[in-house]
């Protein structure tokens, strides 16, 4: 138990180094919050919020009007960190991306009263995880390039985003195959791009690739598609956008709806309820994956300590922050050759740099 005796939000603005596409979306920046958070006047943990309006619904603007109210609720309260990620969710269930945001400074800072990683406040072993690197909706030529990019860089793992017209992707994904050959894993996320039978059309025609498995190709609450898909596909189905939450996690089981399930942050609302999905899924059998928004390598440090204790999450999406123009986190670079390396630091190890 610990006294929170401080709370300071900071919006902050990361342009990208080029507009990045997906199905739903194309963005320039990541627009996010930081959160501080003061434990007994002397332990100090950071958080991050990373919203996208068309994956959970908010916006930098809607984090920073949700952040007075949660310091109000947590102020000068003596808590354990699942008492306050309970406080949060009772009295501000829907703001997903804030609550997160809270969740992680807090953990971050009782990782500092008791002097452990945060990988290891979870029971975590991994030091090294074995990221990919993604391709966003461009042409086949610029494919390409971006596939040979990620080759130098040390990856062996691709992911091609999907939404551009099933014969689009079919030749953007034959591109980045043809250029790295058959030694590299290839994933596809569709960020519910399609109707069922498009879905369904497209994924037969990516068969031939070798693709690792599929995210996400049809709406979020199609959750009869996705589980036609499960059943059906030659390729593997992976949920990212019907899973938010351990309730989702459980209807996704019961229906039999996928094969794997994408764990976010900043989605679920914490590190506490992506943790407890991870644990459900493990219990029935069901592979996760760590991913992410476009966070900083604050967030994608975060997550990938979480991943690195959940023996459940064997796949990682680490790369948020690659293609910031510019960080503001202290410490050393997450990615190194193809891996995310975590920080050996009390806590998530990373912190902003000239905030707060």
């Amino acid at each position: 138990m610990a006294t929170i005796t401080k709370i300071e939000f900071f919006p902050f603005e990361v342009p990208l180094r080029k507009p990045f596409r997906i199905a739903t979306m194309v963005t320039s920046a990541a627009r996010g919050v930081f959160v501080r958070v003061e434990l007994d006047e002397e332990f100090v943990g950071w958080g991050e919020a990373n919203p996208l309006h068309s994956i959970n619904g908010e916006t930098q603007e809607t984090v920073m009007a949700s952040m007075p109210f949660l310091r109000h609720i947590l102020l000068d309260q003596t808590v354990s960190p699942d008492e306050v990620h309970y406080l949060m969710n009772k009295m501000l269930p829907s703001q997903v991306a804030a609550i997160s945001a809270v969740d992680m400074a807090v953990i971050d800072a009782f990782c500092h009263i008791d002097e452990v990683r945060l990988c290891d406040y979870f029971g975590g072993e991994n030091n090294e995880l074995n990221t990919d690197l993604t391709i966003p909706i461009v042409g086949p030529d610029e494919a390409k390039v971006k596939a040979q990019e990620v080759i130098y860089a040390g990856h062996s793992i691709i992911k091609v985003k999907l939404g551009g017209g099933v014969e689009n992707d079919v030749a953007r994904v034959s591109a980045v195959r043809d250029q790295v050959g058959s030694e590299i894993k290839i994933r596809v996320d569709a960020n519910q791009a399609y109707a069922l039978p498009e879905a369904h059309k497209l994924l037969n025609q990516l068969e031939k690739f070798d693709i690792q498995f599929c995210e996400q190709p049809v709406r979020r609450d199609d959750l009869e598609g996705m589980a036609f898909l499960t059943k059906r596909s030659p390729i593997p189905i992976m949920a990212d956008e019907s899973c938010f939450s351990l309730f989702d996690a459980h209807l996704l089981v019961e229906k039999e709806a996928c094969h794997m399930i994408n764990i976010k942050l900043s989605k679920a609302g914490g590190l506490y309820e992506a943790y407890d999905i991870a644990q459900f899924a493990a219990d029935h059998n069901i592979p996760c994956m760590m991913g992410g928004m476009v966070e900083t390598r604050l967030g994608v440090t975060a997550a990938a300590h979480l991943a690195a204790a959940c023996p459940n999450i064997v796949y990682y999406d680490l790369d948020a922050h690659h293609e910031h123009l510019s960080s503001s986190i202290s410490g050393v670079e997450l990615l190194q050759n193809g891996k995310a390396v975590l920080p050996t630091g009390y806590g998530i190890g990373v912190k902003p740099i000239g905030v707060g």
